[in-house]
């Protein structure tokens, strides 16, 4: 072999070699766009869902305060129904004043995206910390909502049993030996 020709042989190889590193830096790039690109796609789907699912809570949350706060209005005109005698209504409009306390709501969230992400690991998908703890006390925090919820539904059984064991809600405060706990 000539001099010349190993330098250059040499030379050929070396540049191979480089284009074949060059070639693969230039894929694994392309893969990790890809990859970062498909874990976006995933993570947009993900908030996606969880929008939908918090936007179906928050309606189903107002309708329940909407129809706890005519319960609560028509729980209000029934302890006030009897303070003043002389204004005692007819006996139709306290009838409709117990109707409208059978109508307390309660409060049932859409959890499945949430479900869905805590039991497949896949809430590793949300980058942002903030809203990963949030998503984390959403159920501690229902929880709680529902433990009041249902001292809510008790006290209401209560006042019902009060009224059927007393007769009548014109002695209530007179009557009553009612202990709340809060």
């Amino acid at each position: 072999m000539e001099k010349n020709k190993t330098g250059k042989y040499l030379k050929y190889a070396i540049g191979e070699i480089v284009l074949v590193v060059i070639g693969i830096l230039i894929a694994l790039s392309i893969n990790n766009w890809n990859s970062k690109r498909i874990e976006n796609t995933e993570e947009q789907n993900v908030l996606i869902n969880l929008k939908k699912d918090f936007q179906l809570n928050k309606e189903n949350l107002e309708s329940v305060l909407s129809d706890n706060e005519k319960y609560l209005k028509s729980d209000l005109e029934i302890l006030n129904f009897g303070r003043n005698k002389s204004s005692i209504k007819p006996e139709a409009e306290f009838s409709m004043l117990l109707n409208d306390l059978t109508a307390l709501s309660e409060f049932f969230p859409t959890n499945n995206s949430l479900d869905n992400l805590q039991n497949s690991s896949s809430i590793s998908l949300i980058k942002s910390q903030e809203l990963m703890n949030k998503l984390s006390s959403w159920k501690p925090y229902v929880e709680s909502l529902k433990d009041k919820e249902n001292k809510t539904l008790e006290w209401e059984i209560s006042g019902v049993d009060f009224v059927i064991k007393n007769g009548s809600w014109l002695n209530v405060d007179e009557a009553s030996n009612f202990k709340i706990k809060i």
